[in-house]
């Protein structure tokens, strides 16, 4: 009987490579259906990259997702907003476009108030008085204290004078933020994201699958979303700006915080493992083969690591323990060519025109 190691939730986990655990991390079927045209029909079996078919899925949602904001909840700063006169900051609305190049979408209510929250990464980032860009609001200068610049210690409380009249092109900061305003509660949401279950590229026959399982494949952030995100509906589509695009896993109840899963959008970052090996699995007894060949090897695995990537190549040699994997063939023996040469292309197939989406 094989033991049941509770690594994942069913067939439809997030980290499962199966077509359920794939749509419920956020793939479309559009995106799926392009990208098997893409590839093309053939018998062969072939092992492809993630960063392809969740390039494909990002096409397909990026022009459709609408945009909400999100802020951490650990260590969220809160900011007191001035007017450019002194005088706070009166309380008001306004309807701002989901999405601001696909406008049929709809529109937001954004609050705007004399305190918002914004993420302690970007307080500590300011300079002293420095002049940013409030995400549809406008410019304003931050008062930040000098001794507070660089200063490992978390920051709790800012103040802020606005100057509307600046030039947002001028600034290096463009932040987001939410107002704290009774008549539009901010929404307690869960941002979830997954890394691979096994951490070797790829298992060979001689290897124990349980040997390289991660040992870190969840992370959890808290975080407070605007009021507006209540109306997402499980399994909707859209994007935390400056965060990602999310799936909606839990919708509105409430009484308990919504969830969302973190979609991969193809790019190296969002493809490679994510945990440290190293760090976190003990390493395994390595053959003779492995041994002789080990030396001071410190990089992690590539776990899903693009071919296009130089700089991560050598990771494709090394196992979840960053020891050389031994090449082992049947192939014979072929000596690279000497010199250079010019490619011939010779064929008498037809052309087939490329497929677009």
């Amino acid at each position: 009987m094989v033991e049941d190691r509770h690594l994942i939730s069913g067939w439809d986990d997030p980290r499962f490579p199966t077509v359920r655990g794939v749509r419920r991390r956020g793939m479309t079927i559009e995106a799926l259906t392009q990208y098997m045209l893409i590839q093309g029909p053939s018998q062969a079996v072939t092992s492809l990259e993630w960063d392809a078919i969740w390039t494909t899925n990002k096409k397909v949602i990026d022009p459709v997702a609408p945009r909400f904001w999100a802020v951490a909840k650990k260590d969220a700063v809160e900011v007191t907003v001035q007017q450019a006169d002194g005088t706070p900051v009166p309380e008001s609305t306004m309807a701002i476009p989901l999405h601001k190049k696909t406008l049929d979408i709809g529109n937001k209510t954004t609050t705007y108030g004399s305190t918002l929250i914004m993420e302690q990464a970007d307080a500590q980032s300011f300079g002293t008085n420095e002049e940013v860009t409030l995400m549809d609001w406008g410019n304003a200068f931050v008062a930040k204290e000098a001794s507070a610049s660089g200063s490992a210690e978390p920051i709790t409380q800012l103040g802020a004078k606005l100057h509307l009249e600046g030039d947002f092109k001028k600034t290096s900061k463009k932040v987001h933020w939410l107002a704290k305003s009774p008549a539009a509660p901010l929404v307690d949401v869960v941002l979830k994201d997954y890394d691979y279950l096994i951490t070797k590229k790829k298992l060979e026959e001689e290897d124990n699958w349980t040997d390289f399982i991660n040992p870190v494949s969840e992370f959890i952030e808290e975080a407070y979303a605007d009021s507006n995100v209540a109306s997402v509906k499980k399994g909707d589509i859209i994007q935390f700006e400056r965060k990602g695009f999310y799936i909606c896993d839990k919708g509105y109840d409430g009484k308990t915080s919504m969830e969302f899963i973190l979609i991969p959008d193809g790019r190296l970052s969002s493809v490679v493992l994510k945990a440290s090996v190293e760090a976190n699995q003990k390493p395994k007894k390595a053959d003779a083969a492995t041994k002789a060949g080990a030396g001071e090897v410190g990089a992690s695995p590539a776990g899903g690591m693009p071919e296009f990537a130089p700089k991560e190549a050598q990771k494709y040699t090394l196992d979840s323990r960053g020891l050389p994997i031994p090449v082992t063939t049947k192939m014979y023996k072929v000596e690279p060519l000497a010199g250079s040469y010019e490619p011939v292309v010779n064929t008498k197939m037809h052309s087939v025109p490329s497929m677009t989406s």
